[in-house]
């Protein structure tokens, strides 16, 4: 899990909390399913990204082997 991820979900677990302390309903505001899937979707991003920069890496060193 990335930093970020793990920071948003701190972010969520404590306005679950506040929610709660303020008796705010679960639905209001932007719907709890909608979150995950954007988190999701970070995670991926952030997958793809490393891979690339890996990717990109070797790629680098297998020019200047052949050079």
């Amino acid at each position: 899990m990335t930093d970020l991820s793990a920071n948003l979900e701190d972010v969520l677990a404590e306005n679950r909390v506040l929610r709660e302390m303020s008796n705010v309903p679960d639905n209001f505001g932007l719907e709890q399913q909608k979150k995950i899937i954007k988190l999701k979707d970070w995670d991926t991003v952030f997958e793809y990204k490393w891979l690339v920069k890996i990717l990109q890496e070797d790629n680098y060193k297998l020019e200047k082997e052949r050079a």
